[in-house]
């Protein structure tokens, strides 16, 4: 018989792979806002030809916070070293700068986070359930998404990860 962490596991495996693999799926030509307050395009983030997870979250959402943390938390430790970059794209209405900045840095996120004042990124990525989770490979091509919290889930993204730093030419 088996155990409930192996079919919890099996439910989240077979929940990437229905991710939909997407052919052209570049950031929209949109402005976001660093924590700073200043402008930035967002299809000019990058990570300087290595893999990328953007995570779409919103503070007062637990589930959201909940996943934005532990996939940060498997960022240092399985991946510190390995030039990923997790962003954070902060969905809460009219981005108040009060609320968001507490839980980043409360949290210590080591991570660069925007805030999607106007949800013109949302919108333009057709993205509708939070928290929503991007990954991206070192072509900047989509790997996968997945809309909706999973406990756990920062295992199955640490295993994409893991295949996306593979096909690196320089990491074979």
């Amino acid at each position: 018989m088996k155990t409930f962490h192996t079919i919890i596991k099996q439910i989240l495996l077979l929940q990437i792979l229905l991710w939909a693999p997407v052919l052209s799926a570049q950031l929209p030509s949109v402005n976001i806002y660093s924590l700073e307050g200043r402008m930035v395009n967002a299809s000019s983030l990058n990570n300087d030809s290595m893999p990328m997870v953007v995570v779409f979250f919103k503070t007062y959402e637990q589930k959201c916070c909940q996943q934005l943390v532990s996939i940060c938390e498997k960022k240092e430790q399985a991946f510190s070293d390995k030039g990923i970059k997790v962003i954070g794209i902060c969905l809460d209405c009219n981005g108040d700068m009060a609320r968001i900045k507490p839980f980043v840095y409360g949290h210590d996120l080591q991570i660069d986070v925007y805030v999607d004042k106007n949800g013109d990124l949302r919108r333009d990525m057709g993205i509708n359930a939070f928290p929503y989770t991007i990954i991206y490979d070192h072509n900047k091509e989509l790997i996968c998404k997945y809309a909706g919290y999973c406990a756990n889930s920062d295992d199955l993204i640490g295993d994409k990860l893991t295949e996306c730093l593979k096909k690196i030419p320089s990491n074979k």
